[in-house]
Parts: C-alpha cells; sequence; structure tokens
C-alpha cells in the first residue's frame, strides 16, 4: 500500500518530535473514531492494521557525521 500524503519535516528546526508523534497518534484515533463499527467490523483488519501502521510509522534518523554543512 502507497501512502500518497506522505508528510515530512524538519526534525530540529520545525517543531519537537514529540509534537509530531502526538499529532500522528491524534489522527489515527481520529481516523478510527470517524468509522462506524460495522465498518470497522467488515473490514479486513489485518489489512486495515497495516494501513494504519503503513500510514504513521516514521522513519528513523539518519545522521550524517562525515557530511559536513557549512550553512
Amino acid at each position: 500500500m502507497n501512502i500518497s500524503n506522505y508528510r515530512t519535516f524538519k526534525v530540529f528546526s520545525e517543531y519537537e518530535l514529540s509534537h509530531y508523534i502526538r499529532e500522528q497518534r491524534n489522527e489515527i484515533q481520529s481516523e478510527i473514531n470517524r468509522k462506524s463499527e460495522n465498518d470497522i467490523l467488515n473490514e479486513d483488519q489485518t489489512d486495515y492494521i497495516n494501513y494504519l501502521v503503513e500510514k504513521s510509522t516514521i522513519d528513523p534518523i539518519c545522521l550524517y557525521f562525515k557530511e559536513k554543512n557549512t550553512q
């Protein structure tokens, strides 16, 4: 499954990571709460869980210490 609304941000300059994680969690909770119980029960639960996990997964930070930026 490909999520087209993939969001990025600059972890050390835009806002705190904890804020981003909290925002992601709230979005997932809202999405689940918007669905009716019947919709959730009639959907393939594994697919739905995989969709939510893929949508909310945060790629690990990768630091490149050997590359220097003089900005």
